[in-house]
């Protein structure tokens, strides 16, 4: 699931110097991806069954939306979305983190 964002990620900002993946390692890093190139991206990643249950994405977004990257995202990997595509009706309305649905190819 990480993979599959960051690769997305990689063709959204190839000016990030890379990406450090840490999903679920909460003590480790604050976030389970961020860009090598400082402050630039953060991204938090899950699997679902499906993003509107349970509140996960909402979750998500609360924790992102705390940051201060440049760019910020909530990746996740569910069967009632598939495809890698930007799912800005989960997106809060001002728009400041982005909400992907992503693929493992």
């Amino acid at each position: 699931m990480a993979i599959a964002a960051a690769r997305q990620l990689l063709l959204l900002h190839p000016d990030a110097g890379g990406f450090h993946l840490a999903p679920g390692a909460h003590a480790t890093r604050a976030l389970d991806i961020t860009s090598v190139t400082g402050n630039l991206v953060g991204a938090e990643t899950c699997a679902v069954v499906d993003p509107r249950n349970n509140g996960k994405i909402e979750k998500d977004l609360a924790k992102i939306d705390a940051h201060t990257e440049l760019h910020r995202y909530v990746f996740f990997m569910s069967p009632k979305d598939p495809g890698t595509e930007r799912r800005s009706k989960l997106e809060h309305p001002d728009h400041t983190v982005q909400v992907w649905s992503v693929d493992v190819e």
